[in-house]
């Protein structure tokens, strides 16, 4: 909210990147509005997932240690089998 919509739109898409080059083609990524985000994993069990978003958490990371911006990216996640 502190910066304009260009600022954030190239957030948005930069962490759409990051999460998309670490998931299967077979898996979906959705935007689900603002910052928020849905992937459906297909044929994976929990600790797949888990090891995922460990790759992204790390990608964020490396992000902001390289990235010399006035702010930080972090996220969090929640996983629910079906």
């Amino acid at each position: 909210d502190r910066f304009d919509h260009a600022v954030g739109d190239d957030l948005i898409k930069s962490c759409c990147e990051v999460i998309a080059n670490r998931i299967d083609d077979d898996d979906v990524l959705f935007r689900l509005g603002g910052d928020e985000f849905i992937v459906i994993f297909f044929g994976k069990q929990m600790e797949d997932v888990e090891l995922i978003w460990k790759k992204i958490q790390l990608a964020f990371q490396a992000m902001n240690d390289a990235r010399q911006k006035p702010y930080q990216i972090s996220a969090s996640h929640g996983c629910c089998p079906y």
